[in-house]
């Protein structure tokens, strides 16, 4: 419980609701491939049963995802800023195809477009990150542990973001993992999903996560 304590004030002290320097050169992907046998866990659903009205059901619809990253320091990212915008149903991102290496600090938002006024979100984390110990300090919530990340990220528009830093790979122990949104509109619910990894650190993740094949 300490931990997770832990992550999630990490999480809130890393969230800023303001966009770094805005940059004109923007480079916007278009990500088609889904998850790897990924499914939104039974325990997510029965956590949301007393927020989805039984007596006023509405359908069930996945939704598509965005996410916004941009640097803080230049030379972190291959690309200062990018926009990544998955399918319904969210995707995935290999993160060494995203960072140099290089170490530094860099920002994450998230999109979650709907057409329809917005009644009701529940975001959750389900890390994938073995925990580790760096500088004195413990890194990484541990294998499906569950995070409730609502209140801490209350703007789905870009604008509460996430600050990540890449020293020793640190970013890696806080995104490993999936991120689930659950958004009620006034006409369905709205699910997405993002799943983060990097296919050349596999040894910072838990067993069985995201395994990738090492190409001969």
């Amino acid at each position: 419980m300490k931990t997770l304590g832990l992550i999630l004030i990490l999480f809130l002290l890393g969230c800023e609701n303001k966009s770094p320097a805005e940059k004109s050169d923007i480079v916007t992907f278009e990500v088609e491939d889904l998850p790897m046998d990924f499914q939104i866990p039974s325990q997510i659903w029965a956590i949301t049963e007393d927020v989805i009205e039984p007596a006023k059901p509405k359908p069930i619809t996945y939704g598509p995802l965005s996410l916004k990253l941009s640097e803080k320091n230049k030379g972190i990212l291959l690309e200062s800023a990018a926009i990544f915008n998955l399918p319904s149903g969210g995707g995935e991102i290999d993160l060494s195809k995203v960072v140099t290496g290089q170490p530094g600090t860099f920002f994450l938002g998230f999109n979650v477009p709907v057409k329809d006024k917005l009644l009701n979100k529940k975001i959750y984390f389900i890390s994938q990150s073995r925990q580790r110990k760096v500088d004195n300090e413990i890194l990484g919530s541990g294998c499906n542990k569950l995070l409730d990340l609502s209140s801490s990220l209350g703007s789905l528009e870009f604008k509460d973001l996430i600050t990540l830093n890449t020293t020793r790979d640190r970013h890696l122990s806080v995104l490993g993992g999936h991120f689930i949104f659950l958004l009620e509109t006034e006409t369905s619910w709205i699910v997405s999903q993002v799943t983060f990894y990097d296919s050349k650190r596999q040894d910072l993740f838990c067993s069985g996560f995201r395994k990738v094949e090492e190409k001969k």
